[in-house]
């Protein structure tokens, strides 16, 4: 008897089972792995924990754990060189990214997009709210900011004597203009007793400024996370700095780094070195300056030596002032025959 089956034999149990005991390769098994972790997890997931581990092979590669477990971490290069934290062992995290499986090695990792300390979005949503409220205000408007002095014979430095900062402006303002002095104001740049002791520094040289000879405040710090440049957030640093009588001039951290005390300062530089060249005018620059001038004065005064010159010359040249003595002689003989005839007139 011939025919078609009324059955598919692919489709029984035993086909089944059949199926099932055959073994799966490494690869098969590491593609099911991944669609599998791929289709529970999906997106990005955002994960805090610990760090440990950290080490730099051109690319970011860490462990984040807590308590019970541990994943792996790695941040590409690309990420990693707009990250606004650098991983340190024993920081807590909060980590973004998407779960991946790499087959050649058998571990899961997470590929992180983005990292930030723990605290740092409730970090971020009110310094957000603050911008709103300053702006409103009128805290950031160009108008309210004060012009710099172009000449500064003495500026006060706001920052710690132990940071590279304040070497920075030194060496800067003894390189373009040793003759401006400097008055350093040490204060803690970081942590919950910086706040009041920054405000509280620019309150008293705004107060003093006329006494101390005062032209300008620079206030600045190096970089860090956005926790460690908090103390440039708070209101009460802002209102010292809009309070101010002088000029105040802020570089705060990194170049991709923005505060609020930069917001509301007179001026706002990437680092403390641009901060010192925007209070000291450049004596080289200065004395080429003084050295063109000197010459077009220079070159003015002959030109107009020259022209007064050749005027004198052509006076000189005519015949009226060429000879005084025969230009008063004739009119000397004329008197003299008047007088004649005066002295006839009379004796006759």
């Amino acid at each position: 008897m011939t025919g078609r089956l009324p059955f598919d034999p692919e489709k029984t149990a035993a086909a089944r089972r059949r199926q099932s005991d055959e073994p799966l390769s490494v690869s098969a098994l590491a593609s099911r792995i991944d669609s599998a972790l791929k289709r529970g997890i999906g997106g990005t997931v955002r994960v805090v924990g610990e760090v440990s581990g950290f080490r730099e092979r051109t690319h970011w590669y860490f462990d984040l754990k807590d308590e019970s477990a541990v994943i792996n971490v790695v941040m590409f290069a690309s990420r990693a060189a707009r990250a606004r934290v650098r991983p340190e062992n024993g920081q807590e995290l909060v980590v973004a990214g998407t779960i991946e499986f790499y087959a050649p090695g058998g571990k899961v990792s997470l590929i992180a997009s983005s990292i930030e300390l723990r605290g740092a979005g409730e970090l971020e949503l009110r310094f957000r709210a603050l911008c709103e409220e300053l702006r409103g205000l009128g805290w950031f408007a160009p108008e309210r900011k004060r012009p710099l002095p172009k000449f500064p014979r003495r500026v006060a430095v706001v920052t710690s004597r132990t940071g590279a900062a304040l070497q920075d402006v030194i060496d800067t303002m003894n390189r373009r203009m040793p003759a401006i002095e400097l008055v350093l104001v040490d204060v803690r740049v970081q942590g919950p007793a910086a706040v009041p002791e920054i405000a509280d520094a620019i309150r008293a040289l705004g107060a003093h400024h006329e006494q101390l000879k005062l032209d300008a405040i620079l206030l600045t710090r190096g970089g860090g996370s956005m926790e460690d440049l908090w103390a440039f957030n708070e209101r009460i640093v802002a209102e010292a700095i809009v309070a101010c009588p002088i000029p105040v001039v802020a570089a705060v951290g990194h170049e991709t780094d923005t505060t609020i005390a930069e917001l509301v300062a007179d001026e706002r530089c990437a680092t403390p070195t641009q901060a010192a060249m925007k209070l000291s005018p450049d004596r080289a620059e200065l004395k080429r300056q003084l050295d063109s001038i000197k010459r077009r004065l220079g070159s003015d005064i002959e030109r107009r030596l020259s022209t007064e010159r050749r005027f004198v010359q052509s006076i000189a040249s005519r015949p009226c002032l060429a000879s005084g003595v025969g230009l008063i002689a004739p009119r000397r003989d004329q008197c003299r025959r008047l007088n004649e005839r005066l002295r006839a007139t009379t004796e006759r």
